[in-house]
């Protein structure tokens, strides 16, 4: 489920709370997430969504969608303790899925082993968007402008680097397909595309294939028996 109001609600709390809070010492990333999500929509990548829980059981199915050679890890706000550890066990690249609106947050996301930042394109304006994406490049990690209409998609395309995270979604939080379909005809076929609600089966991978560069697969979906064969088929070449 993607709750758009919740994110928003989580980084205001967070960017107060981190207010005047001294920072240690940063240290870029060496995992590149971009250049493992964009495939010029050649292909499918995924992205495993990882939802909270026991470290054990994150753990777990963390090392088992890297094994399955998904493209990156996206750590819910809930796993936000565990991401660290997470990011110590895995190859994959990863982004912690929770709205940055402050550069505490940003030095706070790196510190605990992201590899890419999430911003609200529509709430930040092009200003402090463009300043936030700055920093997140000096700290060599990915920018992700999340966008679900054409107002905050005017600010995102303003910045020719920044990745785009469609967050088309219904009332109940679930993926809409259709919008994420005619949002993403209307951006160039040279933007990398990811798609941000969960899958929730591999049919939805098919119907955005061809549209976007990436797609976020559910726990439903990575707790599969045959993980790197469903990998396979959502990667499939259109």
């Amino acid at each position: 489920m993607w709750n758009r109001r919740a994110l928003l609600a989580l980084a205001d709390t967070e960017a107060r709370q981190l207010a005047g809070q001294p920072v240690s010492e940063v240290i870029p990333s060496r995992r590149d997430f971009a250049q493992y999500v964009s495939t010029q929509r050649s292909e499918l990548a995924a992205i495993a969504r990882l939802e909270g829980g026991p470290l054990s059981s994150v753990l777990r199915l963390a090392k088992n969608s890297d094994d399955a050679e998904v493209a990156a890890l996206t750590i819910s706000a809930q796993a936000r303790e565990e991401m660290a550890t997470i990011a110590a066990a895995v190859t994959a690249p990863i982004l912690r899925e929770a709205f940055v609106v402050d550069a505490n947050q940003l030095y706070r996301a790196r510190l605990g082993g992201a590899d890419a930042a999430l911003f609200p394109a529509a709430e930040l304006g092009f200003d402090v968007l463009q300043q936030l994406t700055s920093l997140a490049s000096s700290l060599h990690m990915a920018s992700i402008g999340e966008v679900f209409d054409r107002s905050g998609l005017e600010v995102a395309l303003r910045l020719p680097r920044l990745l785009l995270g469609l967050a088309c979604a219904d009332a109940r939080g679930q993926l809409d397909i259709d919008a994420t379909r005619m949002l993403a005809a209307s951006i160039d076929p040279g933007r990398t595309l990811l798609v941000l609600p969960p899958l929730q089966n591999a049919e939805q991978a098919d119907a955005l294939r061809g549209s976007v560069d990436a797609v976020t697969l559910s726990e439903a979906l990575l707790d599969n028996e045959d993980l790197p064969g469903l990998i396979e088929r959502i990667r499939q070449s259109k």
